[in-house]
């Protein structure tokens, strides 16, 4: 832990051990309680999972690695338990017409972005699925969406989004980049900008979830529509060209998170919004000594010169923490929007601060929420996988009820 002294130190432990003791029970809350045999083991697989991962946040001192090896996991635990329920449920992962037309596709958050503008000027929804009823219908989804903009911001996008998670991790496999694209920063963030503008008069004006149907690289790994004629059999082709070019081998040239800097309209909604969040992260002038150390290691292109001389990130930032860990003099970390910009890190408090003060900084109060969030998000897909996989060791089969 970064402190100075035991004074310091011992405050920050006690914080730390308190709230992942307190975390621990909500992970256990969401994941295992009321469940019994095999869905008990694989709740409590992923309850234990992703309590270690915010003790070791909270008491290692940073945000990051931890968070990329749960969101990463996340990630990789969504597709199979997805896949597995498609085929149970339809015998394969393909959308068929009877289904769209009938509304039974699963609602996803980025389509957001393209069905509330229909939604609350037409009451029409342009996406083919249910308004409620399950999990995964547009106001469960919507609710999530405007719980997230009032506590997390972005950060949905670098401790929540199962796509994001995929693509973090992805981009962190490579030791170094082999392609620098710093200086275009500024070109890119603006891109997904005009992605967002696009995709929401495309839909308002067609009624058409067109990023859905043309853009998104993750249709490859969840569902598609059938390929039974030569416009969806182009959609299939694009959508493996996206996913391959933009979640694959351009973070693993780049080192950068490239789908969601340069075509994620979600991220780039989320972008705009994130001042309604409380949290941000700061930069302390003070302490900062331009070495670009942070410019380097962002996977948004969030920090630049300019960037660190006004004392925050550029709106791109995911409030991922990656930079952190960068900055030798402790000079960037969470902070309470119209509070002090002054930025605290986990493990680390000012020499006298209370037990309280510290329980109660952004540096616990963020990675708890984000954290929060993004278990009970995952507590459906990741736990199932999880009890999947007890089934697969104890059974033999991995789908549940047999499929057809």
């Amino acid at each position: 832990m970064d402190t100075t002294t035991d004074g310091a130190r011992r405050p920050a432990f006690a914080a730390a051990i308190v709230a992942a003791g307190a975390f621990a029970f909500e992970a256990w809350f969401f994941n295992a309680a009321g469940r019994r045999g095999e869905a008990l083991a694989g709740g409590l697989i992923w309850a234990a999972f992703c309590s270690a991962i915010f003790a070791w946040i909270a008491i290692g001192g940073r945000p990051d690695p931890a968070r990329r090896v749960f969101f990463f996991t996340a990630a990789l635990a969504f597709i199979p338990s997805f896949i597995a329920h498609l085929v149970e449920t339809r015998g394969h992962m393909a959308v068929t017409s009877a289904e769209i037309a009938s509304g039974q596709v699963p609602f996803c958050h980025i389509a957001i972005t393209t069905s509330l503008i229909p939604a609350a000027l037409l009451r029409t929804l342009d996406f083919p699925a249910q308004l409620s009823g399950i999990r995964a219908a547009f106001y469960p989804m919507l609710a999530y969406w405007l719980l997230s903009l009032l506590t997390i911001g972005r950060g949905w996008c670098s401790w929540v989004c199962f796509y994001g998670g995929l693509e973090d991790g992805i981009s962190s496999l490579p030791r170094r980049a082999r392609v620098d694209i710093g200086p275009s920063g500024p070109v890119l963030r603006r891109w997904n900008k005009a992605i967002l503008a696009f995709v929401a008069l495309a839909g308002m004006g067609t009624l058409v979830p067109v990023y859905c149907d043309w853009l998104c690289p993750f249709k490859l790994v969840t569902e598609y529509a059938e390929p039974t004629s030569l416009r969806s059999f182009l959609a299939l082709i694009a959508f493996v060209g996206l996913f391959l070019s933009l979640v694959v081998v351009l973070p693993l040239l780049t080192k950068k998170r490239t789908q969601c800097s340069l075509l994620c309209p979600f991220g780039a909604m989320q972008s705009l919004l994130d001042r309604i969040s409380p949290f941000r992260v700061a930069i302390d002038t003070g302490l900062c000594v331009s070495c670009g150390a942070c410019d380097r290691v962002c996977p948004m292109l969030a920090l630049n010169p300019e960037a660190r001389s006004k004392g925050r990130p550029e709106s791109s930032c995911v409030k991922c923490g990656t930079c952190f860990g960068s900055c030798s003099k402790g000079a960037i970390g969470y902070a309470i929007r119209r509070q002090s910009p002054t930025p605290s890190l986990p493990g680390r408090t000012k020499a006298g601060g209370s037990f309280f003060e510290t329980l109660l900084s952004p540096a616990l109060l963020f990675p708890f929420t984000a954290l929060s969030f993004g278990m009970i998000i995952s507590s459906g897909f990741s736990a199932e996988t999880m009890t999947r996989l007890v089934r697969l060791v104890a059974t033999g089969s991995f789908l549940i009820g047999g499929g057809r």
